[in-house]
């Protein structure tokens, strides 16, 4: 299998990767950096749902990159669902689904430097972790976006939703925050069906539509005032009805990587 990067926000530069032997067609991957080394990495799942997996990692830059095989040592078998992590502070998040006698969903976070993977997440009765839950970076710290249901975890689909921040990771603490919509919000999004993108610096949550629709709007949700702001994006018919996917904190940057 041959992997292939994309920096297409930034320069579209492609960055092909070594081929990568593997046991099964469903593959996921990460791309994660170590803040101390400064080295970026690409964590690589390739799993058999229910039977096996394996995880391999590739540092790019050096020299001689190849993939190497890293060992999960706090679960037997872990399958991600999610198509994206989100790198913090040097680990590498994601929800997957862990053997655990029985089979749970959890967050698993991967260390940039170390290349080991332990679980921040295990299941809560309080914390209903849905497979396609949203995961963002809250303040610096790790936050989970808890929506509607099996499905729709990553949905609003009501007048409320939960933002779970990672408190203590050893201890698997997380701390609970609910709000509570104002009865005018239907008014603003009608029908939409709107996915949580993550949180702003001045306390936004930022939301946008599943899919692409003309006009096609991005909302921001104040925790503090309890006001959301419905924002217009312009030019998007060419692409109607293809699905969104939104990013925060992008800063345009044309230097292209090197000894890559």
């Amino acid at each position: 299998m041959g992997a292939t990067i994309v920096d297409a926000l930034s320069t579209g530069q492609c960055i092909h990767l070594p081929n990568v032997k593997k046991s099964s067609n469903l593959v996921k991957s990460y791309l994660g950096f170590d803040p101390i080394h400064k080295q970026f990495k690409v964590l690589l799942n390739t799993a058999t749902p229910g039977v096996s997996d394996e995880h391999q990692v590739l540092t790019l830059g050096t020299p001689n990159h190849s993939w190497r095989k890293v060992k999960c040592c706090c679960i037997s078998y872990c399958y991600p669902h999610s198509n994206d992590g989100i790198c913090i502070n040097g680990g590498v998040y994601y929800v997957a689904a862990v053997n655990m006698d029985p089979f749970v969903n959890a967050i698993v976070c991967f260390d940039v430097k170390s290349e080991k993977l332990r679980i921040v997440y295990k299941a809560k009765e309080d914390m209903l972790l849905w497979s396609d839950s949203t995961l963002v970076n809250y303040k610096g710290k790790l936050g989970a976006f808890v929506g509607g249901g099996p499905g729709v975890g990553g949905v609003v689909t009501g007048q409320n939703f939960e933002l779970w921040v990672l408190v203590d990771a050893e201890k698997h603490e997380w701390s609970k925050h609910l709000y509570v919509l104002s009865p005018l919000w239907k008014n603003v999004v009608a029908e939409s069906d709107l996915c949580f993108v993550g949180v702003t610096g001045k306390d936004e949550i930022v939301l946008s539509e599943l899919y692409i629709s003309d006009p096609f709007y991005v909302y921001y949700y104040n925790i503090k005032s309890n006001t959301v702001t419905r924002v217009e994006i312009q030019g998007m018919s060419a692409f109607k009805d293809f699905i969104v996917h939104a990013s925060l904190d992008h800063v345009e940057d044309v230097k292209l990587m090197q000894n890559v």
